[in-house]
Parts: C-alpha cells; structure tokens; sequence
C-alpha cells in the first residue's frame, strides 16, 4: 500500500500548500519558467496585483524597552551563574 502525500496530490487553489509542493508544480501553477523567470512587464504586472515582493515591517522596539530587557536579561544570568567560578 503506497501512502499519499501532500506532494503527491494536485493542489487546485494556487495558494493553498504551495510551500508543500515540488518546485516544478509551483511554477507551472504560477505560470512561470524557473530557468527563464518573469518578463519585466510580467513581473510588474504581478507587483501591481499582489503588491510588493517583501515582508511586511514589524514594529521598531523602543531604545528604552531594549535596554530594560538587557538589563533584565544581564540581571537575570548573574543570578544564575555558578558560585564557584
């Protein structure tokens, strides 16, 4: 009896599981050549609809917050260390 794997069924949503499939799949589903890659129109065309090619930013911790987290951390290993040493 052979099992079934998420990479051996075939994905019909272009987004569900893409990390999940092999490369190849990935690519015809999005209609892209790995060898060739997008046309600069096509890749344009593809930032205008599905916006930016990057992570969204996360919050800047302030100075202050890392700082005390330092300190705390500093603290906190101190209270740890071995005696002996």
């Amino acid at each position: 009896m052979t099992a079934v794997t998420e990479h051996d069924r075939a994905v019909t949503d272009p987004t569900e599981l893409w990390y999940a499939q092999p490369p190849t799949q990935v690519a015809s589903t999005f209609g892209v050549d790995p060898a060739v890659g997008l046309s600069s129109s096509e890749a344009s065309d593809r930032a205008d609809r599905f916006g930016p090619n990057r992570f969204a930013e996360a919050d800047q911790e302030p100075r202050w917050r890392a700082f005390e987290r330092q300190y705390h951390d500093a603290g906190h290993n101190f209270h740890h260390s071995d005696p002996e040493k």
